[in-house]
């Protein structure tokens, strides 16, 4: 752990306060500064010499400049020196134009310049033109220039369209123009056709014209059929035909014989 800056100044400036340096212990100092180096609380800034605290100070500067260019929270920008100020200034505005251009919340658009305020402001319309073209809720189209506009309109009406093409909740028919709605619809009625011939739950019957319906009654009698042959509550006997009573029949002796 590192010694405070407050007991470093103290011990810096000690015979400026007219107080007696405390003597040394034979043998310590070498190891006392190995100390003071690596910033331990063991260390004893009071036997330093002045050019030990020298070397020190500039190991707290060093540190603290370090600490100012990870932008770390620890740094004191007060203790840096001009030439270090104007490179973390520039760190900081480099740092800054890098948030404001990824459109972090971070970002501080007072600290750009002119040049910097344009940039972010290209980029902050290039993003928001990506997110309205990836239909994002986040898309501001009062940021788009009209051929923008125009270019997300068409993408969204081409996203809308296969949207309802696959069947998505977020299809909006009434988006949909005359010749797209026709097409749409022809692809419902495949899938819902597709649906009643598979016995599926999202089947429709009211929606099947008068040759749909005649071919999904015959795929429930062929499902019917089989199930009747298997046995069970799922069998319809009322749908079977005379050829398929008479295999019924043979499929229910064969179950009997092998019980």
């Amino acid at each position: 752990m590192q010694f405070s800056r407050f007991a470093f100044l103290v011990a810096l400036f000690f015979p400026v306060l007219g107080l007696s340096q405390v003597s040394r212990v034979p043998g310590k100092p070498s190891q006392n500064m190995q100390t003071c180096e690596k910033g331990l609380l063991s260390c004893n800034l009071f036997e330093l010499t002045q050019a030990e605290r020298a070397v020190i100070s500039g190991i707290a500067q060093r540190h603290n400049f370090e600490q100012c260019t990870r932008l770390a929270p620890f740094c004191d920008p007060a203790v840096l020196s001009p030439t270090q100020a104007i490179q973390i200034s520039k760190l900081r505005a480099n740092r800054n134009l890098d948030d404001c251009m990824s459109g972090l919340p971070k970002c501080d658009p007072t600290l750009l310049t002119e040049p910097q305020a344009a940039q972010v402001s290209r980029a902050s319309q290039k993003q928001n033109f990506d997110r309205c073209m990836n239909g994002s809720s986040r898309c501001d189209p009062i940021m788009l220039n009209p051929d923008d506009l125009q270019r997300v309109h068409a993408n969204q009406t081409g996203r809308n369209l296969e949207n309802c093409r696959l069947g998505l909740a977020s299809c909006e028919i009434l988006n949909l123009n005359p010749q797209q709605l026709q097409a749409i619809r022809q692809i419902m009625m495949r899938k819902n056709l597709a649906a009643c011939l598979a016995g599926l739950n999202s089947c429709d019957p009211l929606s099947l014209s008068a040759t749909e319906s005649a071919k999904v009654q015959e795929s429930v009698r062929a499902r019917n059929f089989e199930k009747c042959k298997q046995g069970g509550l799922a069998c319809d006997p009322f749908l079977l035909t005379a050829p398929q009573w008479a295999k019924v029949a043979a499929a229910f002796a064969q179950r009997v014989k092998i019980q």
